[in-house]
C-alpha cells in the first residue's frame, strides 16, 4: 500500500512538473517577451506562496525603501507597490478566516488617508480618468497616480499585522536600510554593458542621471547619495545618537562621518539639508542638547565649515554642489549650474502663480495630454517656450503645495494637511508613551518625519513621491507600537508588554 501511495504522488508530481518544465523551456527562446516575463513571474508568484503567506507583512516593510521594479509589469512597477496589494489581500483574507482582527487602531489617521483617497478618485474622474502610457493610453500621468494609491493601500497593509517585539529592531532597521539598493543602478552602470541587466530589476533613473552629469562635466552620484543616507538613518535606528558618538566604539562615528561624505556626491543641498534638520531634531528628542553636547557640536562645524572654505573649489564638482548653498567658494560652473536650478524654479512659480485660483474648487489630476507634451518639448527646443513649460505640462512644480493644491484643489490640501497632523500626533505618542525598547527608533521615526515634513512645506517635495514616505513611516510607528501609545497605556520600565502570536 505505502508502494502504491508513493507511486501515485510520484506520478502526479511529474505530472505537473514536466509540462510546466516544457512550457518553462519553450518561452526562455525569448527571454525579453512579455509573456515569458509574466508567466515566470506568475509561476514564481505560486511557488512563494507559502512564504508570502508567512512573511508577506515583514517583506512589504524591508521592500517599502527598497530600488526595485518588477520586471514582468509595464511602467516600472515598484516591488513595494505589489506587496502592499498583495499583504493587504492576506490580512483581510486572514480576517476573514480567523474572525479575529490585528488591524492596528488609528481613527484620526485612517480617516483622513480615506478623504485623501476619495479626492485623489473623485478629481480623476472628473479631469478624463487615470491615463496611462504603459498601457496605450493617449494621456500620461497613470503611475502617478499609481503612486498614490499604491500608499493608501499599503497604509492599510502595514496596519494589517503587528510586529513582535523581537523582530522590531531587525524590521526597522531593515525598513530604511533597503533604500541602499539605490546605488545598484550606478554600479551598474559603471561596470559596463554586461552588467546592464541589472536595470531589469533595480531602475534605471540614477544610471541615467550619471551618463547625462558626465556629458555635462558635472557627474552627479544621486543613487549612491540616497543609498548612503539609508544607511545613515538605519545607523542611527540602530543605536541612536548617544550609542553612536560613545568615544567607547569609535567605529561607529567613524562610519557615520563616511557616509556623510559618501551623501554629499550626489549634488543634493535639499539632502544635506534634510540630513541636518534630522540631526537637529534627533539631538532635541534625545535630549542632548545639554551646554556641553552644544558646545562640542559647534566646534565640529565651526572645524568643518572651515575646511569647506579653505578647500571648497578642490572637492568633487559634485560636493561642491551640494554644498553650494553656503557662502563658500566653489567653482563657476558649479555656482552657474546650481543659480540656474534655483532661477528656474522662480521662474516657474512667478508664471504659476496667476493660474491657481482656477484649481481650488476642481483640481486639474494628474493626466496630461501626450501630445500637448510633445509640442512643448519641441517649443522649448527651437526657443520658443521658456525650460520650465514642460515642468508646467507634467505637474513637477518642485513645491510640495502646489504640487497638492492644483491636481487637487482645496480639497487634496485639507485632506493631506489634516493626515500630516494626525500622523505627527501619532508619532508623538508613540515617541513619548512606547515600550523602552522602542524608544530609539520612536525617535527616529519623529525626527526624520518632521524633517522631510519641513523640507516638503518649505525647499522641495512632490505630493505623489513624498506621500509613501510619510505613509510608510506612520504606518510602520503604528504597527511597532500596534496601536497608538497613551499616558494610560505606557509599558513600565522594564516590564515589556507580550507579544502577540502572529500568523
Amino acid at each position: 500500500m505505502d508502494n502504491l501511495l508513493s507511486l501515485r504522488r510520484n506520478a502526479l508530481v511529474y505530472g505537473l512538473c514536466l509540462p510546466i518544465a516544457i512550457l518553462v523551456g519553450y518561452l526562455l527562446a525569448r527571454p525579453n517577451d512579455f509573456r515569458t516575463l509574466a508567466f515566470i513571474g506568475l509561476l514564481m508568484g505560486v511557488l512563494t506562496m507559502p512564504l508570502l503567506m508567512r512573511w508577506h507583512h515583514a517583506f512589504l516593510i524591508l521592500s517599502w525603501n527598497a530600488a526595485l521594479v518588477v520586471p514582468f509589469l509595464p511602467g516600472q512597477t515598484s516591488w513595494w507597490m505589489c506587496l502592499s496589494f498583495i499583504s493587504l489581500g492576506f490580512a483581510v483574507l486572514f480576517r476573514i478566516i480567523t474572525k479575529r482582527s490585528d488591524f492596528v487602531s488609528a481613527p484620526s489617521v485612517t480617516f483622513w488617508i480615506l478623504v485623501l483617497f476619495f479626492t485623489v478618485l473623485i478629481t480623476a474622474k472628473l479631469t478624463g480618468g487615470v491615463g496611462a502610457r504603459s498601457i496605450g493610453s493617449l494621456s500620461y500621468g497613470g503611475k502617478r497616480y499609481q503612486y498614490v494609491v499604491s500608499a493608501i493601500v499599503g497604509y492599510f497593509a502595514l496596519i494589517g499585522a503587528r510586529i513582535r517585539s523581537e523582530q522590531a529592531t531587525t524590521l526597522a532597521v531593515g525598513f530604511f536600510a533597503s533604500g541602499v539598493t539605490s546605488a545598484i543602478s550606478e554600479v551598474a552602470y559603471l561596470l559596463g554593458p554586461k552588467f546592464y541587466f541589472l536595470f531589469n530589476i533595480f531602475p534605471a533613473a540614477f544610471a541615467a542621471g550619471l551618463a547625462s552629469g558626465e556629458q555635462s562635466s558635472l557627474p552627479r552620484f544621486g543613487g549612491t547619495s540616497f543609498a548612503a543616507q539609508a544607511a545613515i538613518l538605519a545607523l542611527v535606528a540602530r543605536y541612536g545618537l548617544r550609542e553612536l558618538f560613545n568615544l567607547n566604539r569609535p567605529w561607529r562615528l567613524a562610519l557615520l562621518l563616511l557616509l556623510i561624505g559618501v551623501s554629499l556626491f550626489g549634488g543634493y543641498r535639499s539632502l544635506l539639508i534634510v540630513l541636518l534638520l534630522f540631526f537637529g531634531l534627533q539631538f532635541y528628542f534625545e535630549r542632548l542638547a545639554s551646554i556641553r553636547n552644544l558646545a562640542v557640536l559647534a566646534g565640529v562645524m565651526v572645524l568643518l565649515f572651515t575646511i569647506a572654505v579653505g578647500f571648497g573649489t578642490k572637492l568633487p564638482t559634485s560636493v561642491q554642489r551640494t554644498l553650494s548653498f553656503l557662502p563658500i567658494q566653489v567653482d563657476d560652473l558649479v555656482r552657474r549650474d546650481s543659480g540656474s536650478t534655483s532661477e528656474w524654479r522662480w521662474l516657474m512659480w512667478k508664471a504659476l502663480l496667476p493660474e491657481i485660483p482656477k484649481y481650488l474648487l476642481r483640481g486639474k489630476g494628474f493626466a496630461y495630454n501626450g501630445t500637448d507634451m510633445y509640442l512643448t518639448e519641441e517649443a522649448m527646443r527651437r526657443g520658443y517656450y521658456a525650460s520650465y513649460e514642460g515642468a508646467l505640462v507634467i505637474g513637477n512644480y518642485h513645491n510640495g503645495i502646489l504640487t497638492v493644491l492644483i491636481p487637487f484643489g482645496l480639497w487634496g490640501l485639507i485632506a493631506l494637511t489634516g493626515f500630516s497632523l494626525a500622523s505627527i500626533r501619532v508619532l508623538y505618542f508613540n515617541y513619548k508613551y512606547g515600550a523602552p525598547p522602542l524608544r530609539t527608533i520612536n525617535t527616529v521615526l519623529i525626527s526624520w518625519f518632521l524633517a522631510r515634513f519641513v523640507m516638503y512645506l518649505t525647499i522641495y517635495g512632490s505630493f505623489e513621491y513624498d506621500l509613501p514616505f510619510f505613509v510608510g513611516m506612520v504606518g510602520l510607528s503604528l504597527s511597532l507600537n500596534r496601536g497608538v501609545r497613551s499616558a494610560e497605556s505606557a509599558v513600565q520600565p522594564g516590564v515589556e508588554e507580550p507579544a502577540q502570536t502572529e500568523r
